[in-house]
């Protein structure tokens, strides 16, 4: 049962946490829970070398506030796709039809698979 803290408050004494007696565990579990462990487990945790970004970044815009700069929030920058107006480009592509002189009509598409066969239907007044 994993679950990460992110407040001081959700850390409980170990008395008060259900310790998962009544769960069933099935054979292949156990196993891998265990080796998740040990290949998560380091030998020695480095703190040194992670960085807090966040942290930085917000130290960063403190700093500037007090030296007085204008501090402005910038959003993400989302980048769009281009939208195609679809009876702009059939108008174009039907111009360009007409201006090359191309009288014959455009070929309809082949069909990979054959259609699936109509039931067929019973004659009137056949009888059973």
């Amino acid at each position: 049962m994993l679950h990460t803290m992110y407040f001081a408050d959700e850390v409980r004494d170990f008395g008060e946490i259900d310790r998962g007696q009544s769960a069933k565990i099935k054979p292949g579990e156990l196993d891998l829970a265990l080796q998740l462990i040990d290949g998560l487990a380091g030998d020695e945790f480095q703190p040194e070398r992670f960085q807090d970004e966040y942290r930085h970044r917000v130290l960063d815009l403190i700093n500037q506030k007090v030296e007085g700069k204008e501090v402005t929030a910038v959003g993400p920058q989302v980048q769009r796709a281009q939208v195609i107006d679809l009876m702009e480009a059939l108008k174009e592509s039907l111009a360009k039809r007409v201006a090359s002189g191309e009288k014959k009509p455009l070929a309809k598409a082949k069909r990979t698979e054959p259609a699936p066969a109509a039931p067929a239907k019973k004659a009137q007044g056949a009888k059973r």
